[in-house]
């Protein structure tokens, strides 16, 4: 108070930095009293590597966190835990930046732990010790290591613990599995695009284009922000071009990306050995045929493209590069290369790439015809009927039905929903003798409207009068939607509401009435995340039926956009072109257990989004938005540069053509198609962290640290090899981590359904959901000396799934020797924990360890800091 009231008598103060530092008097004399006000037993400091500045820095913030540190209560001084996998550089090579160093980075994150300087130095004593023993060690001296080891471990352990996931694989790899003959295959068309950049990067003095050459195609057309690409842009701008420039461009234009090419849909020549690699891991193996990668736990076998041997176990890639140039590339060539097979290989049509969607509209629309709605089917993928999710459900029957191999067929539990469904409308409308004449098409989406009436009347009604605009199903979508017209839903929605209150008379059923209903029953996008929302219901004796309805509504109309895509369109009209376009949806995502798929989806959002301890209204509303925006991700484009060389002008022409990105991205932010806004980072994270598209995800070291890409992905491409040991292993982590694919699949295949059989009824009415049925499971059956990291964080069991490792190395390239020492300086920088010129002393141990009588004691001399 003191402090303000100088500050107000001397307002406004002849000198600024009196002022300035007045107020930051009063901030930290303001924020210290609140701090004391708080009264804190305890501190915690999530990610703790960004705040490591506060430890002896100068400010007000570091003023503040010293206060903090420092804090006494009656009960004595505050406890402080730090919260982190990097808290310090954890090894250091000479050629990093400068101020990188783990030695002094370890070494002052143990002395703020110690809070002694005395004892702080004693620890340094020991560590070079070690460093000593480790420099002489010998078969004989073993036992002396061994010593100093433990009393590094029991100082440390006092202050820091480090729980180790590689300790609890078998082979200490993690559950990696490094994917052999990755030798990509070199063309002649490869080496004539290295002669163009290399030769135009001579004439233009540029930098070496060696590295930059290994790891993408079409350098000059994708390229932005180069060295190489601003001269050469610099160059074309001028009214004359070097005549040498012109003859190499004209001399190897073939090896340029044309637009005429992609315009026609003709197939692009990779023109890059890795770029050719990953094609055939993924798109020649005809994953372009899938719109969501298959189920961990499918309920059924799947068939059509999803019954593919080769797919069955399909995961997406995350794919890590050193240069910027790689990303764009990746998701421009093979986003473009799966959209040409859907479309050209399957329509065998004349279609061009720039008027696609002109030719090819969205077909799940909303329209009118003569004054009444038009398309009144479309709307049964998005009502979420309560009779059909609640009295039906595919787990239970395929748990029924199981037989002693894996789950049953479609055919066995489809005949059984039959069934059930059979009863239902007998139940709703009594056993009616059969009327003449044509079949009256509103049965497929009255049939829905009137079993809710009989079965849930209080709960959709209560829907159906909500005026509240955030819960009204006529809400739910927008007057566009692309390049369709006004869509009339709310027209739609309200004719299925007043059926709903008044049904009126309907004519002769349609033969296949209880057929479509049954498949409505097992893959409506509505139908189906209603169920996969209900399983999340535990306590809750009553909750709000308007919050799940609008939420398991929302769910389906992202699924709507997806659907409504014409490379979509394309591959789910290929095997059928009688039924309509809305039961072919119901009939592609049978054949990809979508029950199943929503299941596992809905149980990991769960804990990712952090919601299961919340309310089932609050929790269910955070799960549908996360859905939404994963299935929905609009389609980006990226640009790249055309280089026309030729006509009068002896002078390049360059022109911005953009490519449509879906089946594989970037991370970061991308323009929508035919938009001005911007797909964010998190969205395009969020959608790799789905069952859905994007199935290639290409990043730089921004993707590294930090972020979290394990929830349907365990392939991982080491495009450009890191410098440091632990850049592969932070790059690895991205992948292996809590509750993956990889610990799910292995959950899967080895309990599998059989495991909730043995549980009878009892599972539906105590557990619900598979996932933490199985995740229990795993607990229940892992050995006393494992702990939580078994079964959450490592799950092997002989011939499961692991984590895909690969690197596409050129034949001859260095890579195979420097990925040779990588994996040796992984095994060994555990080691010089602690130590400074790390690299010198691993260079040291690399030759030590060829000694086979000692190689195996030195394995296990890693610094251990696992609680014990």
């Amino acid at each position: 108070c003191e402090k303000y009231k100088v500050f107000k008598k001397n307002v406004p103060p002849k000198d600024r930095q009196d002022a300035a530092e007045l107020i930051g008097d009063l901030r930290v004399i303001l924020a210290n009293s609140c701090l004391d006000a708080l009264e804190p037993d305890i501190v915690i400091l999530d990610e703790f590597q960004r705040f490591k500045h506060l430890l002896e820095g100068q400010g007000e913030m570091c003023e503040l966190a010293q206060h903090m540190f420092n804090y006494e209560s009656d009960d004595g001084k505050v406890r402080i835990i730090l919260l982190s996998a990097t808290p310090y550089k954890m090894y250091t090579i000479h050629d990093e930046e400068e101020g990188e160093d783990h030695f002094e980075d370890f070494m002052r994150t143990v002395g703020f732990l110690f809070g002694d300087e005395e004892k702080t130095k004693c620890f340094e004593q020991k560590l070079r010790c070690f460093r000593n023993e480790l420099i002489s060690v010998g078969s004989n001296n073993i036992e002396a290591l061994r010593e100093i080891k433990r009393e590094i471990e029991d100082e440390l352990r006092k202050v820091m613990i480090r729980t180790e996931r590689l300790a609890y694989s078998q082979d200490r790899n993690g559950m990696i599995q490094e994917k052999s003959s990755m030798l990509c295959n070199v063309k002649i068309t490869d080496l004539d695009d290295f002669a163009l950049a290399d030769k135009l990067s001579q004439e233009l003095k540029s930098c070496d284009m060696v590295e930059y050459w290994k790891s993408a195609p079409y350098l000059l057309n994708f390229m932005e922000e180069y060295d190489l690409k601003r001269k050469f842009k610099n160059m074309a701008n001028k009214d004359e071009v070097s005549k040498s420039v012109f003859s190499i461009l004209k001399r190897y234009r073939k090896n340029m990306l044309k637009w005429e090419k992609i315009r026609d849909y003709e197939q692009i020549e990779p023109a890059n050995a890795k770029m050719r690699t990953l094609i055939q891991n993924g798109l020649d193996k005809e994953s372009w045929k899938l719109l969501w990668i298959p189920p961990s736990l499918p309920y059924y076998k799947p068939y059509g493209n999803y019954g593919k041997i080769e797919l069955q176990n399909y995961t997406k890639s995350l794919i890590f590069s050193s240069w910027q140039v790689v990303p764009k590339a990746i998701a421009s060539i093979c986003s473009y290369e799966a959209e040409r097979r859907q479309l050209r290989e399957i329509l065998k049509e004349d279609l061009k790439y720039d008027s696609l969607h002109k030719k090819r509209s969205p077909l799940l629309v909303f329209r009118e015809k003569d004054g009444l709605p038009s398309g009144m089917g479309n709307l049964t993928l998005m009502y979420p009927c309560l009779t059909l999710a609640k009295d039906i459900d595919p787990m239970k029957i395929a748990l029924k039905l199981l037989p002693k191999n894996g789950p049953p067929s479609l055919r066995s539990v489809y005949a059984e929903v039959k069934k059930k469904i059979r009863m239902l409308l007998d139940e709703t409308f009594g056993k009616a003798k059969p009327k003449r004449g044509r079949p009256d098409e509103q049965w497929y989406w009255a049939a829905l409207a009137l079993m809710d009436r009989k079965f849930h009347y209080e709960e959709c009604d209560h829907w159906f009068k909500i005026r509240d605009k955030e819960l009204k199903w006529e809400a739910l979508i927008q007057s566009r939607v692309g390049d369709e017209q006004e869509t009339y839903f709310s027209k739609h929605v309200d004719r299925f509401k007043e059926f709903f209150d008044n049904p009126k008379e309907l004519g002769r059923r349609p033969r296949d009435l209880v057929e479509v209903l049954a498949k409505l029953a097992l893959a409506s996008p509505a139908v189906v995340a209603a169920r996969s929302l209900l399983r999340l219901k535990r306590d809750e004796k009553s909750f709000d039926s308007a919050q799940l309805l609008f939420n398991a509504a929302k769910i389906s109309s992202g699924f709507r956009v997806m659907f409504n895509l014409p490379d979509t369109i394309a591959l789910i009209r290929s095997n059928d072109d009688k039924n309509p376009y809305w039961e072919q949806v119901l009939d592609y995502s049978l054949s990809g257990n979508i029950q199943s798929v929503m299941d596992e989806y809905i149980h990991v959002l769960n804990e990712s989004l952090g919601l299961f301890d919340k309310p089932f209204d609050g929790k269910i509303e955070k799960i549908a938005d996360e859905i939404y925006s994963a299935v929905s991700i609009r389609t980006v484009n990226m640009a790249f540069d055309e280089i026309e060389v030729g006509g009068r002008e002896e002078k390049p022409q360059l022109s911005s053509k953009r490519i449509r990105c879906r089946y594989a991205l970037r991370f970061g932010e991308e323009r929508r198609e035919g938009e001005e806004e911007i797909t964010r980072a998190d969205q395009v994270r969020g959608a790799f962290n789905s069952p859905f598209r994007p199935f290639l995800l290409a990043t730089t070291s921004i993707g590294q640290e930090g972020l979290d890409f394990h929830q349907y992905c365990h392939s991982i491409y080491h495009w450009n090899l890191p410098h440091n040991p632990v850049d592969l292993e932070q790059r690895e982590g991205r992948i292996h981590r809590y509750k993956g694919l990889v610990i799910r699949r292995n959950l899967a295949k080895h309990f599998g359904l059989k495991e909730l059989k043995k549980k009878g009824e009892r599972f539906f009415e105590e557990h619900k959901d598979p996932w933490g049925f199985l995740f229990e499971r795993g607990v229940d059956c892992r050995s006393r000396e494992e702990d939580d990291i078994v079964p959450y964080w490592v799950f092997e069991k002989e011939n499961g799934v692991r984590i895909d490792r690969i690197v596409p190395c050129l034949p001859l390239s260095r890579d195979v020797e420097h990925l040779r020492d990588l994996k040796k300086s992984l095994a060994l920088y555990r080691m010089v924990f602690g130590q400074p010129r790390q690299g010198d002393l691993i260079e040291f141990l690399k030759r030590v360890m060829e000694e086979e009588d000692i190689s195996v004691e030195l394995k296990n001399l890693r610094i251990d800091l696992s609680p014990k």
